[in-house]
């Protein structure tokens, strides 16, 4: 397999070009948002947006104004007409909070969309290049900072299960990026040299790269061996890899939710059931951190994503008592301790929870958080 290589785009005309786009606000049917005092108290006085996703439905919600406002992103036009919409998986914010990137289904069609302003009309970018339609599974943003400062799309042309093959040492399909030049282009599609779809995104330094759902594995950019495949092969999903600032001791670390087994932490094993943790892998495959479902209200937990500021991440529980039921979640918001520069060889917990939004979630729910540094 050669990780330089493109693949040739399925044929397919998408339909999709820049397009200006007004957001409409609305409400979110369901829901109850936190009040400005309980956010402000958690997450100090910084600016706070959320971006999450209900079905084929994408929402922005921000308190930088004080209550909670809501805007619809999705436009209902994103996946090609030869498919059923269904869902939209991943949606995330660029790390200054002006841009959301999203596919909808398993990647039939990724876009960056401009958010900087949700009163104002802004522009959708489809990722998919030249007027026809290919993969492009799991996008996440990569910054980088100086004089040639750049903002890179990453995505993968992998979509569904991604599992690592042992013949060729490397996980399944092509990891390639296109930069944003400006509110409406962005520039040719390039190979990345990454030779896989790496789910969990990115480190900022840009050293290791991340991503579970057969496997878990973690890419060292530097050099050529195949990934470290961590927890023993064992089922894995919805990674994500931290937002520590260049320079920090632990760009390693891989935030994932588990599938129930025993463990491995710098204290020893630790047994879980199905989600009831969420975790953090170092390189030596090692759990650093766990955050358990957040109280005796709910049983587990789905969706997590860490967010742009390294203290905190977002996660739906599932409520007891409502197993089964297809809105049986609540929206939450976990404190991670400081983690870029900590010590590697004990286990840290979760600082804290807050209830972001009460009400209608589903276990299928994404959200990604933007918090002002």
């Amino acid at each position: 397999m050669d990780p330089n290589a493109l693949s040739e785009p399925d044929g397919f005309f998408s339909g999709h070009e820049p397009k200006r786009i007004q957001l409409r606000e609305v409400p979110v049917p369901g829901v109850t948002w936190a009040p400005i005092e309980s956010v402000e108290a958690f997450f100090g006085k910084r600016d706070v947006r959320l971006v999450f996703s209900q079905l084929e439905k994408l929402y922005l919600v921000s308190w930088e104004s004080g209550a909670a406002r809501s805007w619809e992103l999705s436009q209902g036009d994103e996946t090609p007409d030869f498919y059923a919409p269904t869902y939209i998986p991943s949606p995330l914010f660029s790390p200054d909070g002006k841009w959301v990137t999203y596919a909808t289904d398993q990647g039939y069609q990724g876009f960056v969309m401009n958010v900087e302003n949700p009163a104002l009309p802004s522009w959708r970018l489809p990722l998919s290049a030249g007027g026809l339609f290919y993969n492009t599974a799991d996008p996440h943003f990569v910054t980088r900072s100086g004089s040639n400062a750049v903002e890179w799309i990453y995505f993968a042309n992998t979509d569904g299960q991604v599992d690592f093959i042992d013949r060729c040492g490397a996980f399944d399909g092509y990891t390639y990026r296109v930069a944003l030049m400006n509110d409406s282009t962005l520039d040719s599609l390039q190979p990345t040299g990454l030779p896989g779809a790496f789910r969990g995104g990115i480190s900022r330094d840009g050293y290791w790269a991340g991503t579970t759902y057969g496997e878990t594995g973690l890419f060292d950019t530097r050099d050529s061996l195949p990934p470290r495949l961590l927890a023993g092969r064992a089922q894995k999903c919805n990674a994500s890899m931290n937002p520590f600032p260049t320079g920090s001791l632990n760009t390693d670390f891989l935030m994932l939710l588990a599938f129930g087994g025993t463990y491995q932490s710098p204290l020893g094993p630790i047994q879980e059931a199905q989600h009831e943790n969420l975790w953090i892998y170092s390189k030596e495959d090692l759990a650093v951190w766990r955050a358990r479902t957040p109280g005796a209200g709910y049983y587990r937990w789905n969706k997590p994503e860490w967010s742009t500021h390294p203290r905190f991440a977002s996660a739906v529980a599932a409520r007891k008592g409502e197993e089964g039921q297809s809105w049986n979640c609540d929206l939450f918001s976990v404190k991670l301790p400081d983690l870029a520069n900590a010590r590697r060889d004990t286990l840290y917990e979760a600082e804290g929870n807050l209830a972001l939004g009460k009400g209608r979630f589903s276990e299928g729910t994404y959200s990604h958080l933007w918090i002002k540094p």
